[in-house]
């Protein structure tokens, strides 16, 4: 049961609340969530939009646009 909790609270990730930077363990520096997890995790990234970011990507567009 210990070494089960031990290895979930393994797995919390210090990210930042606002630009979501992972802070290392290592180094203690901030650095893209994106950059931590195909440095240490071996992960393959695709990015996208989802749909509340489009929308307020649009509606920053056409504000600029007026």
């Amino acid at each position: 049961e210990e070494e089960r909790r031990i290895s979930n609270l393994e797995r919390f990730l210090p990210i930042c609340s606002h630009c979501k930077k992972y802070r290392t363990e290592e180094e203690n520096e901030w650095i893209p969530v994106e950059q931590y997890l195909t440095e240490k995790e071996g992960a393959k990234l695709t990015h996208g939009i989802c749909p509340e970011c489009k929308e307020g990507m649009m509606a920053a567009y056409r504000e600029r646009k007026r």
